[in-house]
């Protein structure tokens, strides 16, 4: 039988061993100044840093496991992680246009998830969640690829690039095993190779500025992340960029044959679906829908999480229609 260690996704700041218990609401003496360098460090599942008379953009808000340059106004991020063994949690900075920022949070899981996947088959489960940001209809999500570092994946160059581009592809094309036909109406062009990186330092822990460019990558990113996705948007809701990291230290599969690593690796197309479900505006949905592309836990050696499940599809039409 194989054995199913998880993955769990986090929707925006990632749970490591040791995290504290879920914090209570922060007060303002808490608060740090305006005028300060330091990092802010959150201590809540919420915090208001109010609009002032200096800014608060490209100080770092640091969240428990994942951390986020604050943007400048009318602008926000998100950050996505995807864990080997942990828990879930989300942050997401937002700057409103007067200056003021709004950092979320989600509390932290404490516990890993089931030990086999619970919840409807696929094609009758309807459910699905929405993140507020999107390429509004019609809309284009033009990326590159970042090789470097690819073959220690386990993967061929040739097998590595195609799981990226695969995934992608398929999911703006509504890729799904339900016999639903129509395309949701948004689109993504595969710009080639690049040699800049992703805007995701500390080894895969800190989204940082967007230069309007969506890079995906390979990284030495830290032990338990496979990977991460940053995403940038405006005030209007419309996604600036969205950049993704993947750890090529752990084992990955291409789908094909037996699963290797002693049925210890991890789809690449799957993992880069439910990714590109963040990029496209999903979020998570909630435990007990575990054969959804954008459920809150992932399997190694799953390959479901590759075609959309009926709530993942319905999801992207409710965004952004057919074409």
């Amino acid at each position: 039988m194989i054995q199913k260690r998880m993955a769990v996704v986090l929707a925006a700041t990632v749970v490591a061993a040791g995290l504290p218990a879920a914090a209570q609401a922060q007060s303002p003496t808490e608060r740090p100044s305006c005028r300060g360098t330091s990092d802010i460090t959150l201590s809540a599942t919420s915090l208001h840093l109010p609009a002032g008379d200096c800014s608060w953009t490209g100080r770092t808000v640091r969240g428990p496991g994942l951390a986020a340059t604050v943007p400048g106004p009318g602008q926000a991020v998100a950050a996505h992680a995807l864990l080997a063994d942990g828990g879930e949690a989300t942050l997401q900075v937002t700057t409103a246009k007067d200056g003021s920022v709004a950092v979320s949070t989600a509390e932290p899981a404490a516990t890993m998830r089931a030990a086999a996947p619970t919840g409807p088959p696929a094609c009758s489960d309807t459910t699905y969640g929405t993140a507020g940001y999107s390429y509004g209809a019609g809309g284009n999500f033009y990326w590159y690829y970042n090789a470097d570092g690819d073959t220690r994946s386990g993967l061929s160059p040739a097998d590595a690039e195609a799981g990226m581009v695969n995934a992608t592809r398929n999911f703006t094309a509504g890729y799904n095993d339900c016999g639903l036909g129509r395309q949701p109406n948004v689109n993504q062009t595969y710009g080639g190779r690049t040699s800049a990186g992703a805007n995701i330092i500390e080894r895969g822990t800190q989204c940082t500025e967007a230069d309007g460019h969506s890079i995906t990558a390979w990284g030495d990113m830290i032990d338990g992340y496979l990977a991460v996705t940053c995403t940038w948007s405006f005030s209007n809701g419309i996604v600036a960029s969205s950049d993704m990291l993947t750890n090529y230290n752990y084992a990955w599969w291409n789908g094909q044959g037996a699963c290797p690593n002693n049925n210890y690796a991890f789809h690449l197309e799957s993992v880069t679906m439910h990714e590109r479900g963040h990029t496209f505006g999903l979020a998570h949905v909630p435990a007990g829908h575990d054969y959804e592309t954008m459920a809150t836990a992932i399997y190694n050696c799953a390959t479901w999480p590759a075609t959309l499940a009926l709530g993942d599809y319905n999801g992207l039409i409710s965004i952004y229609g057919y074409r």
